[in-house]
Formats: structure tokens, sequence, C-alpha cells
């Protein structure tokens, strides 16, 4: 998927920019806030609410096996996914398709991030 490539490129800003987020929310972890980053591309940051950090989070408790570097990159993923089903731009069946082929790019890059 493209917009994978798009995002492994921007990657170190992207994690500049999870740096400089100030949350409320106690909950939200870095991954969380790399998520929200990944959200901003298609979605206004401000829409960024509970049922998406809900998604998101039940998805990354699922990748224990993931280093630190690639659950950031995961939830980044996410997040832009989950920001291109909520502005309509991704059917449900598309947005699934391209959550199932994350992990596999994730390991296609060996860590590299």
């Amino acid at each position: 998927m493209e917009q994978f490539d798009a995002l492994y490129e921007s990657y170190g800003r992207d994690e500049k920019l999870a740096v400089g987020i100030v949350s409320p929310n106690s909950m939200d972890t870095f991954e969380i806030k790399m998520a929200i980053v990944g959200f901003s591309y298609n979605m206004p940051t401000e829409a960024w609410g509970l049922d998406e950090y809900k998604h998101v989070h039940s998805i990354l408790r699922e990748c224990d096996d993931f280093s630190e570097q690639e659950r950031r990159f995961y939830a980044l993923g996410l997040g832009f996914l989950v920001g291109l089903i909520r502005s309509g731009k991704l059917s449900q069946s598309e947005f699934d398709i391209a959550q199932s082929q994350l992990p596999g790019y994730i390991f296609a890059k060996g860590g590299r991030f």
C-alpha cells in the first residue's frame, strides 16, 4: 500500500509530532499519540475520540511480538486507517484488508524504523 510507504518515509517527523501532543487523557500513551498523528492525516485531530482510542488500543494489545519502534509504526498506520474510514475514503472491507496487510509491511521492513 502506497500510504504505508509514505508513512514509513515520514516516520521520524511523525514521532516528533507525537512528542508534541498534549493530551488531557492520562490513557494516551506515546503509541496512542502516534495513532492520533496518523489519524490527523485524514481527519482533524479534534475528531479523535474514545471510539478511536478503544479500537486502536484493543488492536495494539494483540501485538506483543513487535518491538517498540514497530508498535509505534503500527499505531501510526492504524490511526491513519481509522482516519480514512472515518473520513469516508475507505470502506469497512478495504479497512480490514489494509489492517491485515500492515503487520506484513512492518515485518518486511525488518525493524528499520
